[in-house]
């Protein structure tokens, strides 16, 4: 898919099984997402791209958190 322009860094989107998890920012990709029947769950990533960071970069987070204990 080519993500509309001035959205580039929602391209940095995470699909974990039938969920495709994408910056609440980008209403355009979010809406082309939908309609080409991806269940979409907008995200607000304002926090994670402070660090210079996307989800993909925070799933490796989300899967240590889950190895602790």
């Amino acid at each position: 898919m080519i993500i509309p322009e001035g959205e580039e860094p929602a391209a940095n989107a995470l699909r974990v099984n039938d969920v495709v998890m994408v910056g609440a920012d980008f209403p355009r990709t979010i809406e082309m997402l939908d309609k080409a029947g991806y269940n979409v769950v907008p995200l607000k990533t304002t926090e994670i791209g402070k660090i210079d960071a996307g989800l993909s970069c925070m799933s490796l987070r989300w899967f240590d958190c889950g190895q602790a204990g």
